[in-house]
């Protein structure tokens, strides 16, 4: 197996590529999206894709994100919230991942309750650098009275700890949930309540329809949606 991280940079992604072909590797799981989808039609042996259609001949393996959107915006409204802050990624490919943000911004509006979209190209892991201090002052800066926040693990956690700092409190002021549900819940108290997604089961998925394309099955999945779960955690009520 060879692991490529381009860490979200196109050139690498590309240069990468380029190594792979030359390798004459079996194939590939893709999960970057930062090139056109030109650039992996040109690519003779088979992929799989995470999170991205890429063409009809292109296994996608997904997790629910619609869902999951649905269900953080659903918790919210039991909490009763009434001024949602959600960070979105400014990617240049349209993923399955950014279903999450729409479902969840059409839901609280249907049910009269103010979503804020904050795009930023560092919505990723990234976001983990200094930088993160300036956004997140900047957010609470500019919202203030905002009761509620939404995005991935790391920032949510990033979230969590201005307020704690700055004597907002959680979740009795401002409730909180994260999306992936990765180790750093594990690792920060208060628990943040999350979206779950299952990387055993994408992954099962992933290399399933990979060895498929590779033996030229017939049986494999061409497109696989895995299940999404809200655990409850010390951000909401």
């Amino acid at each position: 197996m060879i692991l490529c991280n381009t860490v979200g940079t196109r050139n690498r992604e590309l240069d990468y590529l380029k190594k792979l072909r030359a390798h004459k590797v079996d194939g590939l799981i893709l999960g970057n999206h930062e090139l056109n989808y030109e650039e992996y039609m040109k690519i003779s042996f088979p992929i799989v894709a995470l999170d991205i259609n890429l063409g009809k001949n292109i296994p996608v393996v997904t997790s629910d994100h619609k869902k999951g959107g649905l269900l953080a915006a659903n918790k919210f409204i039991e909490n009763g919230c009434k001024k949602i802050v959600q960070i979105k990624g400014m990617g240049k490919q349209n993923t399955y991942t950014k279903l999450r943000h729409d479902e969840l911004e059409k839901h609280l509006k249907a049910n009269n309750v103010e979503c804020i979209t904050i795009y930023h190209n560092s919505a990723d892991i990234s976001f983990a650098t200094n930088e993160h201090k300036k956004i997140i002052n900047e957010i609470f800066s500019e919202h203030g009275d905002l009761d509620g926040f939404f995005a991935v693990d790391v920032i949510a956690a990033k979230a969590l700890k201005h307020a704690l700092e700055n004597g907002i409190a959680v979740p009795k002021d401002l409730k909180i949930i994260s999306y992936d549900g990765t180790m750093i819940n594990d690792l920060i108290f208060p628990k943040l309540t999350c979206i779950k997604q299952f990387p055993e089961d994408i992954a099962y998925n992933l290399v399933e329809a990979l060895e498929g394309m590779i033996l030229q099955r017939d049986d494999y999945n061409k497109f696989t949606k895995c299940k999404v779960q809200l655990i409850d955690g010390d951000t909401t009520l």
